[in-house]
């Protein structure tokens, strides 16, 4: 960000009281003699909403002043204007805004100019899957957890309604639709939260409770993703059993029954791998413990198991 003075004509620069005259831009392109800029001001509009405008605090950047960025145009400021360097943003920050100038240019807004950056959506975003609107309400490294949200209250009932943006959005009790979707899946994110709206968006109260449906969401995706991505150390459901699993051969898939590995240390297939319901996924050392077992007590072991055991121990003590 920089402080430059504003690229107004002088008859229009005399009508602005002189110490407004200076003011921050914040740099989005560069050209040969101009700079592609967002105009910010110490004071909040009134009438601009959460994508069209971004609060930087004054404390983060150690200034005297906060600084409201705007985001409704994009500005044409020569560089012979420039005054001064003011603050570079960080990472934080520049994803935020990116989230921003995009939900305007998916709203169709012709005017915007963008950093190009990757952007992490999360809790309080409203995003456009497969034609459908979704509020998210959780996210991890992998995934993010959606529930379908309509813009009118198309069933005419008594059913939930959430704020967003200062913008409604119902919840249809008797046809409520939640996802699992892949960080990598295509997103369109449209609207974003205020964060006091969403501390009031309760959808899922108890995080236990939350947490399995997550895993129960997952469980569902699963069944349509490859089947090359399941992970080493997965726990399958198999009848009374639970099976790990440890390798595929030939397109089939092998594990270790965890609560009778002791008593009856033996490779299994998993028929069906599918269809099977994920219980949890182990950790290294724990798959250690159970390859230690198998390759104890069966001497004619396979070369899979024991290549894998190897590069287990050499990804766990690097």
């Amino acid at each position: 960000m920089i402080w430059a003075k504003m690229p107004l004509r002088k008859k229009e620069l005399r009508k602005i009281e002189e110490s407004h005259r200076v003011r921050p831009y914040l740099v989005v392109r560069k050209t040969k003699n101009m700079l592609i800029c967002y105009q910010s001001s110490s004071k909040p509009s009134v009438i601009l909403n959460n994508y069209e405008e971004y609060y930087i605090k004054k404390e983060k950047y150690k200034k005297k002043k906060d600084s409201f960025l705007n985001f409704t145009k994009a500005i044409m400021l020569p560089i012979c204007n420039i005054e001064n360097m003011y603050i570079t943003l960080n990472d934080f920050d520049l994803k935020e805004i990116e989230k921003r100038l995009q939900i305007l240019e998916n709203r169709e807004n012709k005017n915007v100019e963008r950093f190009y950056i990757n952007i992490e959506i999360g809790k309080g975003d409203v995003v456009l899957y497969n034609k459908e609107i979704y509020y998210i309400y959780a996210a991890d490294n992998s995934y993010v957890y959606g529930i379908k949200i309509y813009k009118r209250n198309t069933y005419k009932q008594d059913n939930d309604k959430i704020f967003v943006n200062r913008k409604t959005y119902y919840i249809i009790h008797n046809n409520m639709k939640k996802v699992a979707i892949k960080r990598i899946a295509n997103l369109q994110i449209i609207d974003t939260a205020y964060k006091d709206e969403i501390e009031k968006i309760n959808i899922i109260k108890n995080r236990k409770k939350e947490k399995k449906e997550q895993e129960k969401i997952k469980r569902q995706v699963f069944c349509n993703e490859s089947i090359k991505e399941i992970k080493v150390g997965t726990v399958f459901k198999v009848g009374n059993s639970k099976i790990l699993y440890l390798f595929n051969k030939e397109n089939k898939y092998y594990g270790v029954d965890i609560i009778y590995y002791i008593i009856a240390p033996r490779i299994i297939e998993i028929k069906s791998i599918t269809k099977r319901r994920i219980l949890e996924v182990k950790s290294k050392e724990e798959c250690l413990k159970y390859i230690e077992v198998l390759l104890k007590n069966d001497n004619n072991s396979c070369k899979k198991l024991k290549k894998l055991y190897k590069e287990l121990k050499v990804s766990i003590y690097k």
